[in-house]
């Protein structure tokens, strides 16, 4: 019996495009790098004005395959 290995990764960048492009990695995950930073200043600011803010702030995790690659290549 042949084992099947899945190769992922984690980012968006041109190496990871590349492989999965390729076909040497499956997959990768997209951490929303943008949201990210929107989210993280959004809560400086609140907290600068004394509003509090979320311990936690969740932003969108995207499973980037070959099919979506060049739509979320955070490059």
């Amino acid at each position: 019996m042949e084992a099947k290995v899945i190769i992922s990764s984690m980012d968006v960048n041109p190496a990871q495009v590349t492989a999965i492009k390729a076909g040497k990695t499956h997959f990768t995950i997209s951490q929303a790098p943008g949201d990210q930073a929107y989210w993280s200043v959004v809560a400086a600011i609140r907290a600068l004005n004394g509003e509090k803010v979320p311990q936690e702030i969740r932003t969108p995790v995207i499973v980037v395959t070959r099919e979506n690659v060049d739509k979320y290549a955070e490059q």
